[in-house]
């Protein structure tokens, strides 16, 4: 599978990067949980969203989540949002992809599929959290 890619125009053409891989990690999870049923693997396949402002729909960011407890495959986004338990203070966070991998970039691993996908089995630490919220875009 082959997804429009444009490195040195992402500032310009973001919107249509967005809406290419939206297009490309659509189709990617049915055959992603076949293979880890037929390996019998129990992993979540994250699904990849847009966020846009209301006022400024051509401003859309990708973004996926990252659960407390879950293994996962996260699809490459421009944020991501870690959610804790509901019990838990500030359950929620949304950091920019660069802010994550600078916190937690070995627990990280990219998988060989096109679109990419991230491994992640291990939740952050209580002290890579606090890192995390001082990257936060937004906490809840």
């Amino acid at each position: 599978m082959r997804h429009f890619s444009a490195p040195e125009g992402r500032a310009t053409l973001g919107p249509l990067f967005n809406l290419s891989l939206y297009s490309d990690y659509k189709t990617q999870p049915e055959a992603l949980l076949a293979h880890c049923e037929a390996i019998q693997r129990d992993v979540f396949i994250a699904t990849f969203w847009l966020l846009a402002p209301k006022d400024h729909p051509q401003r859309a960011q990708s973004w996926c989540s990252w659960t407390e407890g879950v293994e996962s495959l996260l699809p490459q986004t421009d944020l991501i949002a870690f959610v804790r338990g509901p019990t838990a203070p500030e359950s929620t966070l949304l950091v920019n992809w660069s802010g994550a991998i600078a916190v937690l970039a070995e627990k990280m691993r990219q998988t060989p599929e096109d679109p990419p996908r991230i491994q992640v089995d291990e939740f952050p630490s209580a002290d890579e959290w606090a890192e995390l919220e001082k990257r936060a875009i937004v906490t809840a």
